[in-house]
């Protein structure tokens, strides 16, 4: 069992160097002379910068900070004019150049020093002519790192907001969608202060399906949700009474064409915009399954698509090792298991943890007993929920070594209380954080 929690540890580090936000934009960004080649995925881009009177850097996001000095680096400081971006607190980096305006941020809920920063990226936006380039980096966690409220909401009903949508069990897409309607920035709006400007994006996708409207909110991609959408949101989770007024009115009023939206807005906002995806979850897996190839395990590559509430995955994946074990299907022992993507946790109690924590102290509870298999499942940036932990790696002995030190997994898991238990036997995993953020890394370890 060490060797297999050990080989988990290595594979999950693999997959985080991957997808590091510094390196991600150092790949995708080369500046030979004035010429700049931006290329990630299928995107290619050709700029020259000989083109453009001012290059302005502006964004936000967990790896804000990494991905603004690793673009610095890749462009050379004598082309960046001014800059604004927001990323969280603690993470402010050296090496960025005092041109740069650095805002700390709170996450998962908004902060003022955010939206201070939110404002002084428009007002760099709003200032830069058709001759002008801003660059506008994103990760993962900029939703509630560029939280500027729209007209008639506060700070304090976006974070109530906020607050609500995490609790209720709404997938990120629906959270967003109901951010985006509620923002003066989300929802492609930052392009109509940065007009005529051209501007490029470079993302790290932390959504299931790369989906640009939903990463970080989408502040320079178009917008398909309405507020209709945002009013059936509500109604499938029962907020239209823990809500602030102010919002449900917005909602309301968007929905009976009092004003418009961020899907109203015209094809010609769009036009002189690139979005470009830099890194993301399935980059991370592909590094994952490499690794465990490389220690002589076969995989089995579930993909960056799996979603749903985390106890359920959880007992769905470790039905998955048992057939490992007794068929060797859908792989031979020893084998490796790999998935991706973000799961939910409806929120019943108030204890301290996350959707990998959870997820992974449900899989305990089905694992109790068993030899040869070991679950890890990690955010990639480095926070999982309310606690300081990634996440957690447990294997068949974590409820008998929970139940020596007096604990039951059922009584914490009823009251979502995961790192406490996880924390108390050893089974959390600390990194710390990690300057990336592309959902979370799961792996199901099989011997025989």
């Amino acid at each position: 069992m060490r060797k297999l929690r050990a080989d988990a540890l290595r594979i999950f580090e693999a997959g985080l160097a991957a997808v590091d936000g510094a390196e991600s934009v150092r790949r995708a960004v080369l500046r030979k002379g004035d010429d700049v080649l931006i290329s990630a995925f299928d995107a290619e881009l050709r700029v020259n910068l000989s083109e453009h009177d001012r290059l302005f850097l502006v964004g936000g996001g967990k790896a804000g900070a990494v991905m603004a000095e690793a673009l610095v680096e890749s462009l050379g400081e004598d082309a960046i004019s001014a800059g604004a971006i927001t990323v969280p607190l603690g993470s402010e980096r050296p090496d960025i150049p005092e041109c740069i305006e650095v805002f700390g941020a709170t996450h998962p809920l908004p902060s003022d020093s955010a939206v201070e920063g939110v404002r002084r990226m428009l007002e760099l936006a709003e200032g830069a002519s058709e001759r002008d380039l801003v660059f506008f980096l994103l990760s993962g966690g900029a939703s509630s790192m560029l939280p500027l409220p729209a007209d008639g909401i506060t700070l304090a009903d976006k974070v109530e907001t906020t607050k609500q949508l995490l609790a209720s069990g709404a997938t990120i897409d629906e959270i967003n969608a109901i951010r985006k309607h509620i923002s003066a920035i989300k929802g492609g709006q930052f392009l109509l202060a940065a007009r005529p400007a051209r501007v490029i994006s470079l993302i790290i996708s932390d959504v299931i399906g790369d989906r640009l409207e939903s990463v970080g909110s989408g502040p320079t991609v178009r917008d398909t949700t309405t507020f209709a959408d945002c009013l059936e949101i509500v109604r499938r989770y029962r907020l239209s009474r823990r809500l602030p007024a102010s919002v449900m009115k917005r909602l309301r009023d968007g929905a009976r064409g009092k004003f418009s939206g961020p899907e109203d807005m015209p094809d010609k906002v769009f036009e002189r915009c690139d979005n470009v995806i830099v890194s993301n979850n399935d980059v991370a897996l592909v590094a994952c399954q490499e690794a465990a190839e490389s220690l002589g395990y076969a995989t089995a590559n579930l993909g960056s698509r799996v979603f749903g509430e985390a106890r359920e995955v959880a007992k769905v994946m470790v039905g998955i090792a048992q057939s490992c074990q007794a068929r060797g299907y859908p792989a031979r022992p020893p084998c490796c298991i790999i998935s991706g993507g973000e799961l939910t946790v409806t929120i019943t109690g108030d204890g301290v943890g996350g959707r990998n924590q959870e997820f992974a102290l449900a899989a305990a509870l089905h694992l109790s007993g068993t030899d040869g298999i070991v679950v890890l499942s990690a955010g990639t940036d480095g926070i999982d929920g309310s606690s300081d932990a990634a996440g957690a790696i447990v294997d068949g002995g974590t409820a008998a070594r929970g139940a020596y030190e007096g604990m039951e997994i059922t009584d914490y898991l009823a009251r979502n209380d995961s790192f406490s238990y996880l924390d108390a036997i050893g089974d959390t995993i600390v990194t710390g954080r990690t300057g990336t953020n592309v959902m979370d890394i799961r792996l199901v370890m099989v011997d025989v």
